[in-house]
């Protein structure tokens, strides 16, 4: 394989040609998020790969967790900001979790279907997510305290925040994939899919985008392609393994 703006040689891991630096056709083929994002919304379509009763578990989860979270922002009077922000960070605590498990065992979940063999497996995997969590809790709260103050600094929390989301993108899948404690993940994704950073960016914003249209008819778009998100980004994390992209 070879550059086409240098025509050096190139293997078909580079992201980037190692001569001129420039980008290589792989992340146009092979690395697009919304090229991976269209092609599992055709398996789910296709296939039908979806489970009705995980679904509307998903569905009820995702319910709860935002009608908490709108109770606590316009409802909940707080005597202090201190506490309005732990209240928060628990609201946080108790249900991403159980949102971000899914990301680790699709393989599980079309294999077994939504039984109660899959609810004992994501009870066993839950205490890692529930560390996961708690510690980009402490990562946020330090962003938060450490840009406090001048509008400049609220830019740059601005920035750290949606830098890391991109981070964490591959982390959910990670955790099941890899039998590496939660230092090596974070490193292995800072290091992993640093030339893929903008993609795991607008991945981000796809999940988000995803969400919102899915929740406007009443939470019913769950219901049918609720895993699609999951599905995707597994999609993504097998790609860049088969490709030689990261190193285990």
């Amino acid at each position: 394989m070879r550059c086409k703006h240098c025509n050096a040689q190139i293997e078909t891991k580079d992201l980037y040609c190692p001569k001129c630096r420039k980008k290589t056709q792989n992340i146009k083929e092979n690395f697009m998020a919304w090229t991976v994002f269209k092609e599992s919304y055709a398996e789910v379509k296709e296939k039908n790969s979806f489970s009705f009763g995980f679904n509307l578990t998903l569905t009820i989860i995702t319910f709860l967790f935002l009608a908490f979270l709108g109770t606590h922002f316009f409802i909940m009077k707080y005597p202090s900001e201190m506490l309005r922000y732990g209240v928060e960070n628990l609201i946080f605590l108790l249900f991403v979790p159980l949102l971000l498990v899914p990301f680790g065992i699709q393989n599980e979940i079309m294999e077994m279907g939504y039984n109660k063999d899959l609810t004992k497996y994501i009870i066993k995997q839950l205490p890692k997510y529930y560390l996961f969590v708690l510690v980009n809790i402490v990562i946020f709260a330090l962003y938060k305290f450490l840009c406090i103050g001048d509008p400049v600094l609220r830019l740059v929390r601005v920035i750290l925040v949606l830098w890391w989301l991109a981070v964490l993108v591959p982390m959910p899948v990670m955790l099941t994939k890899y039998k590496h404690n939660l230092y090596r993940l974070f490193r292995l994704s800072l290091k992993g899919y640093e030339d893929l950073r903008w993609q795991m960016f607008a991945s981000v914003i796809f999940i988000f985008i995803f969400n919102v249209v899915m929740i406007i008819p009443l939470f019913l778009g769950y219901l049918r392609y609720g895993n699609l998100p999951y599905v995707a980004i597994n999609k993504y994390v097998d790609k860049v393994e088969k490709h030689g992209v990261i190193s285990i």
